[in-house]
This record gives structure tokens, sequence and C-alpha cells, in this order.
């Protein structure tokens, strides 16, 4: 009979418009389960926590092709936008084409992350982890896969309201029409800043082991080593 999972907290600090964070949040949960298939006797739950980052604190959000604000500020991508294509299948992922999605301010986006955080923190870490994740995986997959931007507020009311975060769509969309959490997510922008963090994603474990970049399973699997350690 294995021993209850071991508690590891995981402060990730990310900007949902960043390929790298979607990559690197999918990395470390495949890590944390072959570290549990390989540890049955000793398992882990991670305890996740997202932070606030903003890549770019003056992108608009009115949308643009990807490709195009690619192009527009850092030439051309195409070498580097094809092996991220190819990182992300290797974990099962698809990233949109660049040429036919947006990229938009994530601000929006990260006031409700904030928000379903709030919500969330009466329940037992466990649950509370888990409906945290699956609603930043699903910002993601809508931004990186789907392609839609992440000021898109009718995409977003729709995983709210479909992750648990709010009643209906209705009641997600007003919401998100508002400016509730603005001065929260600005304070996390600028706490970020403070901490030194140039660079997304940035994980914390257990408040005392960092890591930052989307640094792959196996080197996931081995800061858990450590971190148990």
């Amino acid at each position: 009979m294995s021993a209850a999972p071991r508690a590891v907290t995981v402060d990730v600090t990310s900007d949902p418009l960043c390929p790298f964070c979607y990559l690197g949040v999918t990395q470390l949960k495949h890590a944390a389960a072959k570290y549990n298939k390989d540890h049955a006797a000793k398992p882990i739950d991670l305890q996740w926590k997202f932070h606030a980052y903003a890549l770019n604190p003056k992108l608009p959000e009115t949308p643009e092709t990807r490709l195009g604000y690619m192009t527009r500020n850092f030439g051309d991508t195409s070498r580097s936008s094809d092996v991220l294509a190819k990182k992300y299948a290797e974990s099962g992922l698809k990233r949109a084409d660049p040429a036919t999605s947006y990229i938009s301010s994530s601000f929006t986006a990260q006031r409700l992350i904030a928000y379903a955080q709030r919500k969330w923190a009466s329940l037992a870490p466990h649950d509370a982890s888990a409906k945290i994740v699956k609603l930043n995986e699903d910002i993601m997959y809508m931004i990186h896969t789907d392609g839609h931007h992440a000021s898109d507020r009718q995409h977003l009311a729709g995983i709210a309201a479909r992750d648990g975060v709010f009643d209906s769509e209705a009641d997600a969309k007003t919401w998100l029409e508002g400016t509730d959490l603005s001065d929260e997510v600005k304070k996390g922008y600028a706490a970020a800043s403070g901490q030194g963090i140039r660079g997304v994603p940035f994980f914390i474990f257990d408040d005392k082991y960092a890591g930052s970049g989307a640094v792959g399973e196996e080197g996931f699997e081995q800061m858990l080593e450590q971190v148990v350690q």
C-alpha cells in the first residue's frame, strides 16, 4: 500500500500568451506523473499557484496575427517557430499556425485567473490546485492551439463557465468587461519584477527551489527528485 502523497507546492510565474509557459506547465505535469510512476511507494502531489507576469505590458487588446507581431518585432522567426512546434508535438500539444493565430494583451485573462484562485482558495489544496491548473491550461489552449487572442472575452467567458469560475457565460462576460482585480494583477507584475524575474515560465518549489523555462520532462523530473530529497 503506497503512502499518502507528499505535497510539493509549485508557484508558477507566467503569462498565458507565452508559448513556453504552456509547454513548461505541460512538461512539469508529465514529469510529475512519471515521477509518481517511478516512485509509487512515495508519490508527490503538486499543489499549483499561478502568479501574473507581462511579457509586454504595452501590448494592446486589439489583436494582430502572431506572425505579424513576431516579424515586426524580431524579424524572421520561422526557424524558431518550427522548433517550438516540434517541442509542442513532443509533449502531445498542437501549436496553431502563427499566420492564422492572434496575439493581444493577456491582462483580462490574468484577471480571470486571479479571480478563480481567490474563489477556490477555501478548497482543499489538491482540489484548488486541480481547478486552477485546468483553467490555465484551457486558456493557454485557447491561445496557442485554437489561435484565439488572449483578450477574446467571448472565448474566455466560455472557458470560465465550463470550468466553474462563473455560473454562466453571461455572468462571466459581465465580469470580464469590468475592472475587478486589475490592481491585483498589476501588483503581480511588480512583484515579479521585484523578485528579479525576467523570463517565464519561472517555477519555485516548496518556497525554496527555483527553476526557469520549459526544460523538458526529464529536466523537471530531476528538479522534483532534488526537491523531494
